[in-house]
């Protein structure tokens, strides 16, 4: 391994040259173990060119020089990573020229922006995997001292052993009250710099939030597709003034919601921002949830008349991951860890399961069953369960004192 490689590093990385090229070798050395099998190293070199540009680039930091909150922090990335680092096609890195030298793509980035798979739980489980299989190496070739990805594996909600059982996909009390304050946060502070747009974002959010764990709403409940419009008119009272909500599910199964009261605070809250009614009539609409992405709110002027709705799911998995994501950092900044990294696998599905697991221990089953379009009870009794957290509290209050 004495080739030289310095003309592939970056140059714009406060790495030193010889440190990045290194780093290099090492993982060049990793990769070519697995040459016997071309999809596999084929997957370890996709991992470790990503994870070497962010080491490089973001964190500004040798591969040998990770802790286990730097990995956290890189899986997060890989989680939401930004625009620039997506592209839309799987380009090659290098180009190979008619005399057989390479060239670097410029069109390459090491992410797909139909990478949404990289939130489920097997592609997150994928990554710690391989990260932890090149650390062992560098440990083995003692060019490190300690694993800082098998610290995390440990610890985390990733990978569970013993009885088999996988940690139930509920959001905690806390970490709801997190993320609805972040959401706040993000709308007081557009406020004070009288951002319209950022206002808006903020609104949205809380407001998709709210309604997606207190009526179990699946994300493809969110959005208008070819079977389903969801508008704000699906909102409305029945002659007792109860109010109600109708969606169409998996299957194409037409379903009746019960509005809770907050769920309709939210409603009223999310309508008065948009200088709509408090609330709809069966002539209203204004789209369920509604697309920023289009210039509309720019330029206030008739904002109004140029609303439309989100027809992308993948939307709606990014502003719920960013959510995520800063609630995830102020957890960390109140020393929240433990309850902060369980948000990196989190995604919206899980307010749905949140919402269902809440209301089953305090409604009746039939209740919940209809609400969440489950077919069989059997399925609504399965979110009656105790989480880690909770069963362990259950043991905490002392029962006998040795005096």
């Amino acid at each position: 391994m004495n080739s030289d490689y310095t003309q592939w590093l970056p140059k714009n990385s406060k790495v030193p040259t010889n440190v990045m090229h290194d780093d290099l070798v090492a993982c060049i050395r990793h990769i070519i173990q697995f040459a016997g099998s071309l999809d596999t190293m084929s997957f370890y070199r996709t991992e470790l060119n990503r994870f070497l540009a962010w080491c490089w680039l973001i964190k500004g930091q040798s591969i040998c020089d990770m802790r286990r909150e730097s990995i956290i922090e890189y899986i997060e990335f890989t989680i939401f990573p930004p625009a620039s680092w997506t592209s839309p096609h799987a380009d090659y890195a290098f180009l190979k020229n008619e005399d057989g030298t390479l060239t670097q793509n410029p069109k390459w980035r090491p992410f797909l922006q139909s990478d949404s798979s990289a939130t489920a739980q097997s592609t997150i489980t994928n990554t710690f995997a391989r990260l932890s299989a090149f650390y062992r190496t560098l440990v083995s070739e003692s060019l490190i001292d300690h694993n800082p990805v098998q610290a995390i594996r440990q610890k985390n909600t990733y990978k569970k052993k013993g009885d088999g059982t996988k940690a139930p996909k509920v959001l905690t009390d806390d970490q709801i009250v997190y993320c609805l304050k972040v959401c706040e946060r993000l709308s007081d502070e557009a406020d004070v710099i009288d951002s319209n747009k950022a206002f808006i974002h903020a609104e949205r959010a809380l407001f998709a939030f709210s309604i997606g764990l207190g009526m179990y709403l699946r994300v493809s409940e969110l959005v208008w597709s070819e079977n389903y419009r969801p508008t704000h008119s699906d909102f409305h009272k029945d002659s007792d003034g109860h109010w109600w909500f109708r969606t169409i599910g998996k299957g194409k199964q037409e379903r009746v919601i019960v509005v809770s009261d907050d769920v309709l605070a939210a409603l009223i809250r999310y309508r008065r921002i948009l200088d709509l009614p408090d609330l709809p009539t069966a002539s209203d609409t204004t789209p369920l949830i509604m697309s920023l992405g289009n210039g509309t709110w720019d330029n206030e002027k008739d904002w109004f008349s140029k609303i439309v709705p989100i027809t992308d799911t993948a939307i709606m998995w990014k502003l719920f991951k960013k959510i995520f994501s800063l609630a995830r950092e102020a957890m960390i900044k109140e020393g929240r860890i433990e309850d902060a990294y369980e948000l990196l696998c989190a995604s919206c599905h899980w307010l749905r399961h949140t919402g269902i697991s809440n209301d089953v221990q305090t409604r009746a089953v039939e209740f919940v069953r209809d609400d969440a379009g489950h077919k069989t009870s059997q399925t609504t009794w399965s979110y009656v369960h105790a989480t880690h957290r909770e069963r362990a509290l259950s043991k905490k209050k002392p029962t006998y004192l040795i005096k």
